[in-house]
This record gives structure tokens, sequence and C-alpha cells, in this order.
């Protein structure tokens, strides 16, 4: 059988610990324009979600640790959501994504989150440099056609 390889884009990032032990290694597609669209609906969901265990917590309901795992859940599921890949066995490793990081008393997922998206941001915009440099130098072409048959 023959085999086609086609080029994606992927790239595959190492995950550490803080201690510099490896995690595992995700692969994403940073170039990914429907990124920012997947990233901005998970994040108002993301947020709900962690309001929601933050009241359930203070309401020490007597099956909120039940409900808080089924929300740690859904924000596994909509951090896999934005990488279109099952990112979140890889970065968390059985660890709750609300778990407090004590060194920035932020979450682990938004901890996680401010790491990554500035690393996403720097590759969307060499792509869109990318992109603008091919259009330029395809629309360039068409100039330069239409003004040798505009004589």
């Amino acid at each position: 059988m023959e085999k086609l390889r086609i080029q994606t884009g992927v790239k595959t990032y190492e995950i550490e610990d803080e201690n510099g032990n490896v995690l595992g290694t995700i692969n994403i597609y940073p170039r990914d324009f429907n990124i920012g669209k997947r990233a901005k609906e998970a994040q108002k969901k993301i947020e709900e979600y962690i309001n929601e265990a933050e009241i359930l917590a203070v309401e020490n309901e007597e099956d909120a640790i039940d409900k808080i795992t089924e929300i740690d859940n859904k924000i596994k599921e909509q951090l896999d959501y934005i990488f279109n890949s099952k990112v979140s066995e890889t970065v968390f490793k059985g660890l709750h994504c609300l778990d407090v990081v004590a060194s920035t008393g932020k979450y682990f997922i938004e901890s996680f989150l401010d790491t990554i998206l500035p690393v996403l941001s720097k590759e969307l915009d060499a792509a869109v440099k990318a992109s603008e440099k091919n259009i330029e130098q395809y629309t360039g072409q068409v100039k330069k056609y239409d003004r040798r048959t505009a004589n």
C-alpha cells in the first residue's frame, strides 16, 4: 500500500513539572486558526464550571465531592476541545484540574493555560505574518500582470 504524508503543522511539546520531571508530551496544532474560537468558547464554560465548583465547596453539600469531580471532568473535556487533542491526560496525570498551585495560588488549569496560551499566540501571529507574505506575493504577481495587460 502506498503512503501519503501530509504536513499538518503539528508540534510536539514536552510537559515538565516544576522539578523538571517529564510528565509526557502533547501534540497540538498551534497554527490552527479555529483554536482561538474554541478557546473563547471553552474559556466561558471553564469559568462557569470553576464558579460552580467554588459555590459547591462553600455550601459543603453532601454530594459536593462527586459534583466537583464531575466538574473536573467537564473542564478537562473543554481543554481537550480547545486543542482538538487529549492533552488533559498528559497535563494533569490524574490530578484534579482545580488543585491550587502553591507557588501561584491559581488553579492548575489556569496555570497551564497561562503557560501554553502565550506560546499559541506567538505561533498564530507567525502564521498570520506568513499568510500575509504569501498573499502579498500572489497579489503582487496579479498587479504586475494587470499593468502589462492594461497597455
